[in-house]
């Protein structure tokens, strides 16, 4: 009976050496357990740093679009008031031409009747001078 009692001692004791080793290497997982909690907790940290900084750059990509938006309306703006002077000054340069040929013919008109009235006090004169001559 003695011996009976050795051996359940002996496996009782490689029972509680199993146990042991058992809890220990729970407290490990336990640990590790505790470190991922821990890694969990950073990474949502960083999670919603990172939705923060998302949303930043959405308010700035915001902004930049109406800045485009509003670049863009000026530009049309622009081209539109450009297109205006274009044609203001083609209008203007029309007008200066057909100025230019209206002042050019009473010009024209201005030497055609100067030139007959000096022909005509040449021919006077010339007559004058033969009339004396004679």
């Amino acid at each position: 009976m003695e011996e009976l009692l050795n051996r359940i001692l002996s496996e009782l004791q490689d029972v509680k050496a199993s146990v042991n080793r058992l809890e220990t290497k729970v407290d490990q997982l336990d640990v590790k357990v505790n470190q991922l909690d821990a890694n969990v907790d950073q990474l949502d940290s960083k999670v919603i740093q990172l939705e923060a900084r998302f949303d930043q750059l959405d308010l700035k990509a915001d902004r930049l679009e109406l800045k485009v938006d509003r670049l863009e309306a000026k530009a049309d703006r622009l081209d539109t008031r450009v297109e205006q002077l274009e044609c203001s000054i083609r209008e203007q340069h029309i007008e200066n031409i057909e100025a230019d040929n209206r002042l050019l013919e009473s010009i024209r008109t201005t030497n055609e009747r100067l030139d007959y009235q000096r022909d005509k006090i040449s021919r006077t004169e010339e007559q004058t001078y033969l009339l004396k001559q004679k």
